[in-house]
């Protein structure tokens, strides 16, 4: 697949550890995506691929303390976002539909309402799953966490709007302009608002270092699918590549002393914080998820490259604000 190149493994401090209730979040995930359409659609998963990609993996090993009752909401939501990044992408990359991808992101709003109220009938799986799954999550949270949760949803996908412009235009960004949104595209509010942690003003240097190892060691693993099957720019290896003019494994060795520097600014900023067992616990637990399941090493179906016809949505920014 590609240029052949040697992964540096990115070696933790901490022991990942898996959450008891692995084997009833496996088969509740499948049961709900089955329920909500996600395995018959030819743009997100078959039943084969969702047991490849083993989100339920995910949640017990980054969750590891949550209870049964806790991880089996957790595990949907983590099918539902990752549901919704291939969603786009394979429905408006692939057409490079702009303006597509804006009027579907602004729709999932309406799904997300904080005091109750009728949302509208859902077009697609996406909107399926969230009709469903949102009414029993926002009925368990007080109203300010509930707010903070239904914004960090829509967040997410708002950010791949930038994601999707910037993939458009054929050319990596800039990589200070990068870096500094892949904070907002890793998902770090939902990935707060799953763990269920409040962040105190003192801890957002600590959050902020998170969200950088988060996002990098994401983009080590998922360069290969996202540059070569999805023809995506947004991702740190092809951006550092592109601004270097330098070979791919450079690229990848350079993400991977990127990803350790800001790995040691985080374990010097989780002195004496409450929240650093909890993230330390999801970055370990993220690390050997990547290396243990197959979402990243199949073969994906090939996105065109872009071509000069494309829709446009005047209020997604080319670069990061």
């Amino acid at each position: 697949m590609g240029d052949h190149v040697v992964l540096p493994e990115i070696e933790f401090p901490w022991q990942p550890r898996s959450n008891a209730h692995l084997t009833s979040a496996r088969t509740h995930a499948r049961n709900w995506a089955a329920a909500m359409g996600l395995l018959d659609d030819p743009a997100l998963w078959s039943a084969e691929t969702f047991q490849q990609d083993d989100l339920a993996l995910f949640a017990a090993l980054t969750h590891p303390d949550a209870s049964e009752s806790r991880l089996l909401e957790i595990v949907l939501w983590r099918v539902l976002t990752t549901a919704l990044d291939d969603y786009v992408a394979a429905r408006f990359k692939r057409t490079a539909d702009l303006r597509g991808a804006e009027a579907f992101v602004q729709r999932l709003a309406e799904f997300l309402p904080l005091d109750g109220g009728s949302a509208p009938q859902p077009a697609n799986p996406i909107e399926r799953g969230l009709a469903e799954l949102w009414p029993r999550t926002r009925a368990a949270l007080p109203r300010a966490r509930r707010a903070r949760f239904a914004a960090a949803v829509y967040d997410f996908a708002e950010c791949m709007l930038w994601e999707l412009a910037n993939d458009l235009r054929g050319c990596p960004p800039d990589p200070a302009d990068y870096l500094d949104m892949v904070r907002r595209t890793a998902g770090t509010d939902l990935t707060v608002a799953l763990l269920g942690i409040d962040v105190p003003a003192e801890a957002e240097a600590l959050l902020g270092s998170f969200a950088d190892v988060a996002a990098l060691l994401g983009d080590l693993h998922s360069y290969q699918r996202e540059v070569e099957q999805e023809r995506g720019h947004s991702n740190a290896v092809p951006v550092i590549r592109e601004f270097f003019g330098c070979p791919l494994q450079a690229a990848v060795n350079m993400t991977h002393r990127l990803t350790r520097a800001h790995l040691d600014e985080f374990q010097q900023a989780t002195r004496q914080q409450p929240l650093a067992p909890a993230l330390r616990g999801w970055l370990a637990g993220a690390g050997l998820w990547y290396r243990s399941t197959g979402r990243y090493q199949r073969e994906w179906p090939v996105i065109p490259r872009p071509s000069s016809e494309i829709t446009p949505a005047a209020s997604v920014p080319a670069t990061a604000p």
